[in-house]
């Protein structure tokens, strides 16, 4: 079967739409899920600061440490 050539001495390419959508997507998801985690120091579950707490319970949720 002959190729169609949209000009001569070309070819079309042809690519799946999920394959540039999960180009985009992957390191998108990943950043983001990245920049969701709770920073050293903070609670795991609601992110509270529990820079000082003695108690080891977080005073925003009850989450202990």
């Amino acid at each position: 079967m002959p190729r169609w050539e949209a000009f001569p001495g070309t070819q079309i390419l042809s690519v799946p739409v999920w394959l540039p959508v999960l180009i985009l997507v992957a390191p998108t998801l990943w950043l983001w899920v990245r920049d969701r985690r709770p920073k050293p120091g903070h609670c795991q579950r609601c992110g509270y600061d529990l820079t000082g707490n003695t108690s080891g319970v977080c005073p925003e949720c009850g989450t202990r440490k």
